[in-house]
């Protein structure tokens, strides 16, 4: 494991494996640091998932609301960087839960620039 995934192990997160889904999601503000840590680090964010936890028994529910951000033919990478960051960022910060349930997010980074 190197120094960067270290790094974001260490950010609080939900486990999603009880649904069959490999990977974490976030509460809002700590999606924004994993956030805030891909623009540092300059690692793409490719996209998220949706899903919030049940008040009455704790279980994990999928939204099926989403966001994407692909990179465009000419766009750099640093370009790219900030472009899939913000678009991130929108999503999660004005992203409104039916029935009052507090979201969580799954955040799909590229990888590639984390194992290197």
């Amino acid at each position: 494991m190197n120094e960067m995934s270290k790094i974001l192990m260490e950010i609080p997160a939900v486990s999603l494996i009880s649904i069959g889904v490999s990977g974490k999601a976030y509460l809002r503000g700590d999606a924004i640091k994993v956030i805030s840590f891909a623009r540092q680090n300059i690692v793409p964010v490719l996209g998220g998932d949706v899903y919030y936890k049940s008040r009455s028994d704790n279980d994990i529910h999928i939204t099926h609301d989403n966001w994407f951000c692909n990179r465009d033919k000419f766009e750099s990478l640093k370009d790219y960087v900030e472009r899939s960051c913000d678009v991130a960022e929108h999503f999660i910060i004005n992203y409104i839960c039916k029935n009052g349930f507090d979201p969580i997010f799954r955040i799909v980074l590229a990888e590639e620039w984390l194992t290197t």
